[in-house]
């Protein structure tokens, strides 16, 4: 077994089992201390700005309480050195927390039940309306400490945020955070990023000499406690009337700012797998779209962690429990429960398990045999409606749009783009026709004779599809 040298006492460690491939490096056990974790880079990543932004981190960590049941942050805690080579820096040591899953299988544990992701410590991983306040708090509290030291994330991704059963988070890969050397005005850059997390001024951007703010990292933030709340439904997922943008990308939507549950008019609606949006605290609701929606244009705007902090707080406190099933929290500012209302027969462990209620404007939710229901039917009816008397398809789910009333329902379909392309088709069309009339005039005889022969061929090969039926 390979056997490092920690810079700070010269102890001796061995490296045990490969956890997993992180960053640029690979996580490995540490056999004598097992709350420990190494991280070692390949020989082409030990270069000396790796070196010195570790040395930065470890001279400077962010406030952080590893026995603590709350948060934790994988920050550097000794650095690795080869046994015969104290100059060359190979990787470091952080804390590691056991039985703690990346947060992307939290809100989607079907994933958990691949073959790749199989774990039989997680099947009862416990999922109550509690878990997703809490774990949003514990996380907003982790970069609010970052931010305090002046570090930025920058690569905010699901596999860098862990959870546990207690509902606690580990954020790792720090050493890709942006780090600012202070007595000299070096910044370590951070060159990585996720676009579904990214906030709209870095999409499409070479980030290699980008200096990051807070503000994109709350971004990210903003998404992440979304996912947590919202059954893992991204902010930016979506359906467009058009329907050629309705496979859109959600970099895409993240660049125009078309945040579905906001204020503005824009020709997207929520999926129809989404939980309602009102069914959050209003509170929460306003952080999001000062957050996606009025942080668009202007990031000052996106709520700070510790604004998250509060409104989580807030929102668990005010969670009531259904006098009929007590399994069902919702926010105290509605009249009644609305898994109730959707479906009485829900319960706990369905609605962990990524299946609440749509989001749809109320439907229930879309299968087949829900859609038959009268009261889907009774539903759809009401919409169709109330959007009637106000002339407007607004009130209308997207899926409930006929494919041929879509462009009817809206003109925002015509887009600077496609309007580009319409112009352009009968620019060319007409030139087509000019050309063709005035082949006519010139050549009347070769036109008549390659007339002939096209109908020829035309008639050719309609009997012989004829003969083949």
């Amino acid at each position: 077994m390979k056997q490092l040298k920690r810079l700070g006492d010269r102890q001796l460690i061995t490296l045990g089992q490969e956890l997993r491939r992180e960053g640029k490096g690979k996580i490995y056990q540490i056999l004598e201390t097992p709350s420990l974790a190494a991280k070692i880079y390949p020989p082409r990543e030990r270069i000396p700005s790796t070196a010195e932004k570790l040395e930065l981190m470890l001279a400077d960590p962010p406030e952080n309480d590893f026995n603590a049941d709350n948060v934790a942050i994988a920050w550097p805690v000794d650095l690795l050195v080869s046994e015969n080579n104290n100059q060359e820096i190979v990787g470091y040591l952080m804390p590691k927390r056991k039985d703690a899953i990346p947060i992307d299988r939290y809100y989607n544990p079907s994933l958990l039940k691949t073959k790749k992701y199989r774990n039989s410590s997680f099947e009862s991983f416990n999922r109550d309306f509690y878990s997703p306040y809490r774990i949003g708090i514990n996380l907003a509290a982790a970069f609010r400490a970052i931010h305090a030291k002046g570090y930025a994330i920058g690569d905010i991704n699901e596999s860098n945020i862990l959870v546990t059963q207690s509902g606690s988070i580990v954020i790792v890969n720090t050493d890709s955070f942006q780090i600012c050397n202070l007595a000299t005005n070096e910044i370590y850059y951070c060159s990585t990023s996720n676009p579904e997390f990214a906030p709209p001024e870095l999409q499409g951007k070479d980030l290699t000499k980008i200096h990051r703010t807070p503000q994109q990292d709350l971004f990210g933030l903003g998404i992440l406690i979304f996912k947590l709340l919202m059954s893992g439904i991204h902010p930016y997922d979506g359906i467009f009337l058009s329907t050629d943008e309705a496979a859109m990308a959600r970099a895409k939507p993240i660049r125009f700012g078309h945040f579905p549950y906001g204020n503005r008019k824009i020709p997207f609606y929520p999926p129809s797998e989404a939980p309602p949006f009102n069914y959050l605290h209003p509170r929460l609701q306003e952080l999001f779209i000062n957050c996606f929606e009025k942080g668009h244009s202007h990031p000052p705007i996106r709520p700070t962690a510790i604004a998250w902090e509060e409104a989580l707080q807030l929102g668990e406190q005010e969670l009531l429990t259904c006098q009929t099933n007590p399994q069902h929290k919702y926010s105290g500012h509605l009249d009644d429960c609305p898994w109730c209302a959707n479906s009485p027969k829900y319960d706990l462990q369905e609605i962990a398990a990524n299946d609440f209620p749509t989001a749809d404007r109320g439907l229930p939710p879309s299968s087949s045999k829900k859609r038959d229901s009268p009261t889907y039917r009774r539903q759809k009816q009401q919409i169709t409606n109330r959007s009637l008397e106000t002339g407007s398809s607004s009130a209308l789910p997207s899926s409930l749009i006929k494919k041929g009333d879509r462009k009817q329902s809206s003109k925002s379909w015509l887009n600077p783009r496609k309007k580009l392309k319409i112009w352009g088709v009968t620019l060319l069309s007409l030139l087509g026709l000019w050309v063709f009339i005035a082949i006519t005039i010139a050549y009347p005889v070769q036109f008549i004779a390659g007339s002939s022969l096209i109908f020829a061929l035309i008639w050719i090969i309609f009997k012989s599809k004829q003969s083949r039926k």
